[in-house]
């Protein structure tokens, strides 16, 4: 994310000799200037560290050096052009404002798998996958059982659902969701489609629990697990919502998509390398929408049914959730975090393991090479390596961020490895700063 404010940056940047200034970040949007080669400055540096974040760009150069010196040289110059081919841009070799645009993005930087697949991540109204009718399977075999998806109501009922599902435009309040989003024939509609389809209808079907004055919890919310998906669209139709929570909403909505694909013409159907997923993480669920494409990387695009339901009960535009940030950090998207975490659970984390393997390779490291290397990692990787590090390196860190006005890190290990991202403030942050303060002064710098 580039537009994360750094205190640092608020400093002249030393422009070395045979280098010239950058323009910032502003310029290019605002002005339609260009960042290029034999320029400098802080502009160069966030560059750097998004591309890094995003798998372009490793974090440090062939002499041990770290890559985030802000200097535009031939090796950025070639990460530049890596990303820009692989996101199809036009501009080539500078960053402009196409290129900004894009690299804004890293908000949900690129999941990389050991076993070779790259996750990427697409907004909903651009989810458009190569289709093909060959079934495909991801480079990473590890990552199947995760696709394999855990909805609970998908093996309930399930003809009754398709029954349900293929009788939707029969409703008018259905009529007009199918014509919103241009679906001439429910058994041929597109992976974006089903994205926006499946949210729709899980949102309409469930009303979110109101635990204001009650008394009552979202906990309290089972009921939809002994009803199936077809009896609680009927419910819904007839003004009979179940009372759910976002586990009941994200179920809700897999198990709809499931039925989409089932219903789909054998032949034409543009479903069958596409999953619907769910995805825990920081007392929510939401789901991701994931395509395997040719050469088997992941296209994916979140969906959140139950942050939507307000939006699809006023006929209004759903909000998108793949890049929403996250209320304590505005350098990442706080469900793409999460999805990652869950991926990285079946496959394994590429990024972690380079970092762990680093540490173990090198006999001496600054507290500033540590501090860019956990920099350069997205965060799901980076509150996990946090635990390879020592107490010293920990309290050495610490000190080294603050002196730097760099952003904190949170050490201590129920919040970090648990909830690296908070969804939004209030309690969560409260206990989050008070455990962090408490594990400072037990390892004695606070």
């Amino acid at each position: 994310m580039l537009d994360k404010p750094k205190k640092s940056g608020t400093k002249p940047f030393p422009i070395p000799i045979g280098y010239r200034e950058a323009p910032t970040l502003e310029e290019v949007r605002t002005k339609n200037l260009r960042i290029s080669a034999g320029q400098a400055g802080w502009a160069v540096k966030s560059i750097q560290e998004s591309l890094a974040r995003s798998g372009f760009l490793p974090p440090f150069t062939s002499a041990g050096k770290s890559s985030f010196d802000g200097l535009y040289t031939k090796e950025l110059k070639s990460a530049v052009t890596r990303f820009q081919e692989s996101r199809k841009l036009r501009e080539r070799d500078a960053v402009g404002p196409e290129t900004l645009s894009e690299l804004r993005l890293e908000l949900a930087p690129d999941i990389l798998t050991p076993g070779g697949t790259r996750i990427f991540a697409i907004k909903n109204e651009d989810y458009a996958p190569i289709h093909t009718k060959q079934i495909l399977t991801p480079k990473d075999q590890k990552i199947l059982p995760y696709l394999a998806g855990n909805s609970a109501l998908v093996t309930k009922d399930q003809q009754e659902l398709k029954t349900t599902l293929i009788n939707l435009p029969n409703h008018q309040k259905f009529k007009t969701t199918l014509k919103k989003y241009k679906i001439n024939n429910i058994r041929e509609i597109t992976p974006k489609q089903s994205a926006y389809l499946s949210q729709e209808v899980a949102a309409f079907t469930l009303n979110w629990l109101d635990t204001k004055g009650t008394g009552r919890k979202l906990s309290d919310t089972l009921a939809s697990d002994s009803l199936s998906m077809s009896s609680m669209i009927a419910q819904a139709l007839s003004n009979e919502p179940v009372e759910a929570a976002c586990r009941n909403f994200a179920e809700a909505a897999e198990s709809v998509f499931e039925g989409l694909k089932a219903i789909q013409q054998q032949s034409t159907s543009m479903l069958s390398n596409t999953y619907c997923i769910q995805n825990s993480g920081g007392g929510h669920r939401t789901c991701a929408i994931m395509t395997v494409l040719p050469g088997g990387d992941i296209a994916a695009t979140i969906i959140d049914p139950g942050w939507n339901e307000s939006n699809v009960n006023r006929g209004i535009p759903l909000n998108d959730y793949t890049f929403a940030t996250a209320y304590d950090d505005p350098a990442a998207s706080v469900r793409w975090a999460y999805m990652a975490i869950n991926v990285c659970a079946h496959t394994g984390d590429k990024r972690l393991a380079d970092f762990e393997k680093w540490l173990k390779k090198k006999d001496h490291y600054s507290t500033g090479e540590l501090s860019a290397a956990l920099d350069a990692l997205p965060v799901n990787s980076r509150a996990n390596a946090l635990k390879f590090l020592t107490m010293d390196s920990q309290r050495e860190l610490i000190k080294f961020r603050s002196k730097n006005n760099l952003h904190e890190f949170y050490f201590n290990q129920k919040f970090s490895l648990t909830s690296p991202l908070l969804y939004h403030g209030g309690d969560g942050v409260t206990r989050r700063d008070a455990a962090e303060k408490e594990y400072r002064t037990k390892i004695g710098c606070n």
